[in-house]
C-alpha cells in the first residue's frame, strides 16, 4: 500500500493517444510503481514536459473523491534530473527500499544510472548490505558503467565480486589494468586451488581477447617481476600451453618466454600442442636430432614429433637414420599426423623404396590433396609418374565430394576407358552437383571446354539432360550426340552406360518432353527433316502427313513451307495459281504463327543476298537476282549481268543446282526438280515464278515491322477480298489429285486488325511500297492523309501516289538509304508478334 504525501519512483505505462469518441488526444495516462500499478495521472500533474511510455518519473500519490489513486507533483527524469534525484535519493535510504526498487524495475533503472547525479546514488547503494549482483546488473549497461564500477569497488572487495558470480568480461578494462597487482595478490591468497586454477584460465582467456590490456600490464613488469609471476602460476596451475601462446601474442621479451619454457618439460610442451614457433629453433633442432641419432623417435605414438620433423625439414635425416621397416612407419606416421607437405612427398619419393613409402605417406590423405600435390612436382620427376597411378587406385575406392571434382576429372586423361566408365557411373551425380552448384557460373564455360575431351558420351548426355551443357559447349562432340538422338528415334540399341537410363527417367516424362529439350530439339528436327526431304526428293507425298502429325516439324519454318509449296507443284496448276495460293498460305501462316518471317532457317530455302545486305543492312534480304542486258552502245557487245533490285548482284543464289545433296536444296532447286523451269533460256528473269516468290518473301520481311495493330499490338491479317481461284493438289492420305477453290492473297495491300475487343477491329489500312520511280519508301495510311483523285496516298518521300501520277524524278538519293531504312523499319511500336488466339 502507498502512503499519501510520500514520493515514489515509477514508470509510465502509457499516456495520451487518440480518444475514439472525441477524436482528440487523451490528456491522461497511468503510471506503475513498486507499491501500486495503474496510478492515474493527468497532464496537469506533470511539472515539466510531456510523458511517454517507459519514462522514469518521481511522483506523489494521493486519493481522489472516488478513492482512486492519482499522481501529483510528477517530475520526469529526462526533463528535470536535478529535481528528480533530489526527491529520489531518499527513496533508497534503506536496504529493503533499495532492494525493492532494483528488483521491481531492474534494467529500467539503467537510464537513472546514466546521469551524473546517479554517481553518489550508486556509491551509497554499494555501502548498503544489498545483493551486489542486482546493482551490477543495473549499472552494467549504463553509460557511466566504468565510473559506477570504480565507485562500487571502493566499498567492496574481489571476494564480493566472486560471491555474486561477476564475469571477468563485466569488469571494466581500466579497473583490471590499474589493479592487476591487487588482483594477483588476492588470487594468491585464495583458499581454493581449484578456483585459483579456474580463475587463471579465465584471466588468460580474457587477456588473449583483450590484447591491449595484456600489453599494457606486461609493459609495466620487469624481467624479475615476470619470472616471479610465471613461476607462481606454474606452481599452482601446472602446464598451461595457452599461457605460452599469450606471452608470444603479447610480444613479451624472448628471455621471458624462454624462462617460462624452461619451467616445463619440452616433450610435454610439444605434446600439448604448443606450436613449435613458440620455441627457439635451436632448442627444437637439438631435441629432435638427439632422438633421431638415438633411433628413439617413438614416432608412431608421438604424433607431435612427426609434425616437428616436417616443420623443421628433418624428414631426410630421419629416413636415412632408420631401417626399412622404420622408414615405412615414419612415412605412414608423417601422413597420418602432419599436414600434407610437397617437400616431404618429394623427399620420400627419392628414397630407394620411394614408391612403397609414397603409398604409406599418401594413404591417409584425400584424393583431392594428392591431386593438388601433383601440380607441384616437376614434370621429369619419378613421383610425377608414380603419384597419378596411386591416385587412380584411390579413384576407384572413394566417393568424391563436389569440391574434388575439379582436380579429379583431368586425371581421367591418364587412364583407360574402363576406369572412366566406372568413375562416371559412380560419381556422375557429384559431377552434376559440382557444375550446377559449386562451380561459379563465370568459370563454368572455361571448365567445360577443358572437360569435353575427357567426358564419355554418357556423361555428356547426362550434363545435357541436366541443362548444364548447352549447344554452344558441345560443337566438337555434336556428331556423337546427334548419333545418339538418331538411334533413339530409329529405336536402335544405344551405346551408353546403364546409369543414363535412370537420368533420362529422372529428367523426362516421355519421348515428347525429351525431343523438346533445347539441345535435343534441333537434332531431332534435323534428323526428321532429312527423312522428309528424302521423301520430297523421291516425290513421296506422305511427307505432308509426317509434318502435320509432328508438332515440332510443323513449327519448323523450312518443313512447313515445303509442306505448303510442294503439293502445288503437280503439273495441274499454273505458276500464277501457285503464286496466288502460296502467298495466301504464307499470310495465314504468319497470322497463325506457323511461319516466322524472321527465322534464320528461311535462308536455307531463300539464300541471303550479300549485295542486298550491303545496301539494306537493317533488313537481311534473300537473293532475287535476274538476268538483265543493258542497251547496246556504239557497236559494243551486249553483256548480260545479274541484278538484285537494280544493283549488280555479285554472287546470285537463284541458279538451280541439282548436283548437290537434296538436304542442301533451296527453293530454286526444289522448283527445278519438280519441273518449274525458267521462262527464258538465258537465265532467270523477272517473270519467273521462283524470282517472284523470292521477291514476295523479301516484301514480307520489309513490311513485317509495320503489320502490327498500333492499338492492341497483335499481328494484322490481310484483306482477302480477291477473286477466288481453283487449286489442284494431291490428297496425301489417298494420293489422288483433287481440285478446290481457295482465296488468293497476291500483292496484298490492305490489312485489318482481327482482335474482337480492339478499337481498331476490322478497320482496313493500306500498307505498300511507293510506286514512285526508284523510291523505296513505305506507304502506310495510318501515317498519311493526303491522296489524289484516284484515292491513292501521296508518298512523303517523292510525292508519287499512283502510276498515273508517278514521279520519274532523279532526286532520290541512295546514299542515305541506310539511315532512311533504319527509320522506316525500326519505329514500329509493336515489333514482336503476339498471338491473337
Amino acid at each position: 500500500m502507498y502512503e499519501e504525501g510520500l514520493d515514489y519512483i515509477g514508470v509510465v505505462d502509457w499516456f495520451g493517444g487518440t480518444n475514439k469518441k472525441t477524436g482528440k488526444n487523451n490528456p491522461f495516462g497511468f503510471i506503475d510503481t513498486p507499491v501500486k500499478n495503474g496510478i492515474f495521472v493527468h497532464k496537469q500533474a506533470v511539472k515539466h514536459g510531456l510523458l511517454s511510455e517507459g519514462d522514469i518519473v518521481v511522483l506523489n500519490i494521493t486519493t481522489d473523491k472516488q478513492k482512486r489513486a492519482r499522481a501529483k507533483n510528477v517530475v520526469l527524469l529526462t526533463d528535470s534530473p536535478e529535481e528528480f534525484f533530489e526527491r529520489a535519493l531518499p527513496l533508497f535510504d534503506s536496504v529493503q527500499a533499495s532492494s525493492n526498487l532494483l528488483t521491481s524495475f531492474g534494467e529500467m533503472l539503467t537510464e537513472v544510472f546514466s546521469f551524473e547525479q546517479s554517481l553518489s546514488l550508486a556509491k551509497s547503494l554499494a555501502m548498503q548490505d544489498i545483493t551486489l549482483a542486482k546493482l551490477l546488473k543495473v549499472i552494467s549497461k549504463s553509460q557511466l558503467h566504468e565510473q559506477h564500477f570504480l565507485n562500487v569497488m571502493k566499498q567492496r572487495t574481489l571476494d564480493d565480486l566472486e560471491n555474486c558470480n561477476c564475469s571477468v568480461h563485466d569488469i571494466p578494462d581500466s579497473y583490471i589494468s590499474q589493479n592487476y597487482e591487487y588482483i594477483f595478490q588476492w588470487w594468491q591468497r585464495h583458499s581454493s586451488k581449484y578456483k585459483r586454477t579456474a580463475f587463471a584460465h579465465r584471466a588468460i582467456e580474457y587477456l588473449q581477447e583483450s590484447s591491449h590490456i595484456a600489453s599494457a600490464i606486461f609493459s609495466t613488469l620487469d624481467y624479475d617481476d615476470f619470472c616471479s609471476i610465471l613461476s607462481k602460476v606454474q606452481e599452482v596451475c601446472g602446464e598451461m600451453p595457452e599461457l605460452a601462446r599469450l606471452l608470444i601474442s603479447a610480444q613479451v621479451p624472448d628471455n621471458v618466454v624462454v624462462h617460462y619454457l624452461k619451467l616445463l618439460d619440452l616433450s610435454d610442451q610439444l605434446n600439448n600442442l604448443i606450436s613449435s614457433r613458440l620455441l627457439p629453433t635451436p632448442v627444437i633442432d637439438k631435441f629432435l636430432l638427439e632422438k633421431i641419432e638415438a633411433n628413439n623417435l617413438r614416432i608412431s605414438s608421438e604424433a607431435w614429433v612427426a609434425k616437428l620433423i616436417v616443420e623443421h625439414g628433418l624428414v631426410r635425416k630421419a629416413l636415412e637414420a632408420a631401417g626399412k621397416e622404420e622408414q615405412l612407419l615414419i612415412a605412414a606416421t608423417l601422413g597420418q599426423f602432419s599436414p600434407f607437405n610437397i617437400n616431404t612427398l618429394l623427399t620420400i619419393s627419392q628414397q630407394t623404396s620411394g614408391w612403397e613409402l609414397l603409398e604409406k605417406y599418401t594413404n591417409n590423405y584425400s584424393l583431392q590433396t594428392c591431386l593438388e600435390g601433383m601440380r607441384y612436382v616437376v614434370p621429369d620427376h619419378k613421383c610425377k609418374r608414380d603419384l597419378p597411378q596411386h591416385c587412380l587406385k584411390k579413384l576407384r575406392d572413394v566417393n568424391l565430394t563436389p569440391s574434388e571434382v575439379h582436380t579429379t576429372l583431368p586425371l581421367l586423361t591418364l587412364t583407360d576407358e574402363n576406369t572412366k566408365q566406372q568413375f562416371y557411373e559412380k560419381n556422375i551425380h557429384c559431377v552434376i552437383l559440382y557444375l550446377d552448384e559449386v562451380c561459379a557460373e563465370e568459370e563454368r564455360d572455361v571448365l567445360l571446354e577443358l572437360l569435353l575431351p575427357i567426358l564419355d558420351i554418357s556423361a555428356i548426355l547426362t550434363l545435357i539432360f541436366k541443362n548444364i551443357l548447352q549447344r554452344k559447349h558441345i560443337e566438337k562432340r555434336l556428331s556423337e550426340v546427334s548419333d545418339f538422338v538418331s538411334d533413339v528415334i530409329e529405336k536402335r540399341p544405344v551405346k551408353t552406360l546403364p546409369y543414363l537410363r535412370d537420368i533420362y527417367t529422372e529428367c523426362f516424362t516421355n519421348s515428347s518432353s525429351f525431343y523438346q529439350h533445347p539441345v535435343i530439339k534441333p537434332l531431332y528436327i534435323a534428323h526428321q527433316k532429312e527423312k522428309v526431304k528424302a521423301k520430297i526428293y523421291n516425290r513421296d507425298m506422305s511427307f505432308i502427313q509426317d509434318i502435320t502429325s509432328d508438332a515440332l516439324l510443323n513449327r519448323d519454318n523450312e518443313c512447313w513451307f515445303l509442306s505448303q509449296l510442294i503439293p502445288l507443284l503437280n503439273g495441274h496448276n499454273s505458276p500464277e495459281t501457285i503464286s496466288k495460293v502460296l502467298n495466301s498460305r504464307l499470310w495465314n501462316g504468319l497470322v497463325g504463327q506457323h511461319f516466322d518471317i524472321e527465322d534464320k532457317s528461311l535462308y536455307n530455302l531463300f539464300p541471303q543476298c550479300e549485295t542486298l545486305a550491303h545496301y539494306f543492312p537493317n533488313i537481311r534480304l534473300s537473293c532475287e537476282a535476274f538476268i538483265w542486258t543493258p542497251p547496246i552502245k556504239d557497236n559494243e557487245e551486249p553483256e548480260s549481268i545479274f541484278l538484285c533490285r537494280s544493283k549488280k548482284c555479285k554472287d546470285p543464289q537463284v541458279i538451280p543446282n541439282l548436283a548437290k545433296h537434296y538436304s542442301e536444296y533451296s527453293v530454286f532447286d526444289w522448283l527445278a526438280l519438280y519441273g518449274i523451269s525458267q521462262n527464258a533460256e538465258s537465265g532467270p528473269c523477272k517473270q519467273d515464278f521462283a524470282i517472284k516468290l523470292a521477291g514476295f518473301i523479301n516484301r514480307l520481311k520489309e513490311l513485317y515491322s509495320r503489320l502490327n495493330c498500333r492499338s492492341c499490338g497483335y499481328l494484322m491479317i490481310p484483306d482477302l477480298d480477291y477473286a477466288r481461284t481453283e487449286l489442284t493438289t494431291i490428297d496425301p492420305s489417298t494420293g489422288h489429285v483433287v481440285t478446290m477453290p481457295v482465296n488468293a492473297a497476291y500483292r496484298v495491300t490492305v490489312f485489318r486488325c482481327n482482335t474482337p475487343n480492339c478499337p481498331e477491329h476490322n478497320k482496313g489500312y493500306y500498307i505498300n511500297h511507293c510506286l514512285g520511280h526508284k523510291c523505296h519508301n513505305l506507304i502506310d495510311s495510318r501515317d498519311l492523309s493526303e491522296s489524289c483523285e484516284f484515292g491513292r496516298y501521296k508518298c512523303n518521300e517523292c510525292g508519287s501516289c499512283c502510276k498515273r501520277h508517278a514521279q520519274h524524278t532523279s532526286d532520290i538519293h541512295y546514299d542515305n538509304l541506310n539511315s532512311k531504312y533504319t527509320a522506316m523499319y525500326g519505329n514500329s511500336p509493336f515489333y514482336q508478334v503476339k498471338s491473337n488466339k
